[in-house]
């Protein structure tokens, strides 16, 4: 289950580098767009927000795939323990008491297990890639909102007027809907943890 997670981690780590490339590469184009008049202020802020949230996602999956890539290389064998402690914490080993009568027969070993619990700073430090690219996507689709929604609340006719915003409001709700209904049904019913059943041989 762990070298799983491993495994997926790294490839959504590959898929923020070149998401996050390719959205600051868009709200950098939008920056050469004509001024519309009374814009409001949020619009140019979100896009200044989006380029920089991006390229923090850039640097930080780049730092974080380096070093999955480095665990994953045979020739940097890391102990299972380690490798647990990037997500858990590992207490000491508890000692589990057998019942008094069997200890004295000498039947039962007495068995030792260690506890683990989830260290949330790192669950934040290893999600913090997907969560920057995700704050950018919204902060850019923010900014291209209220760039296009200008002749809502001003007298600007340009670049279509209120037809045109009207239009891309309908879409971005359609858009919206769909991504919300499918990001739902995509994961329901699906065990990524479960365990991994192999393939049919066939001749």
């Amino acid at each position: 289950m762990l070298a799983a997670w491993q495994d997926r981690k790294l490839m959504e780590l590959h898929f923020v580098q070149v998401a996050a490339t390719l959205l600051s590469g868009a709200v950098i184009g939008c920056f050469s767009w004509v001024t519309r008049d009374k814009e409001h202020w949020l619009g140019p802020a979100s896009w200044y927000c989006c380029l920089i949230l991006s390229l923090f996602a850039i640097l930080l999956s780049s730092t974080e795939a380096f070093i999955f890539n480095t665990i994953k290389s045979p020739a940097h064998s890391v102990p299972l323990r380690e490798r647990m402690s990037m997500i858990c914490e590992i207490q000491g080993t508890v000692q589990k008491l057998a019942p008094s009568g069997d200890r004295e027969k000498g039947k039962l070993p007495v068995p030792r297990a260690e506890r683990a619990s989830i260290r949330w700073n790192m669950v934040f430090t290893w999600q913090a890639p997907t969560m920057l690219l995700a704050y950018s996507v919204i902060a850019f689709l923010m900014g291209i909102t209220i760039y296009i929604a200008t002749p809502l609340y001003t007298d600007d006719t340009s670049l279509g007027g209120k037809a045109a915003a009207i239009f891309y409001l309908v879409g971005l709700f359609i858009g919206g809907a769909v991504f919300v209904w499918c990001s739902f049904w995509a994961y329901r019913f699906v065990d990524l943890d479960g365990p991994r059943e192999s393939p049919p041989l066939t001749r």
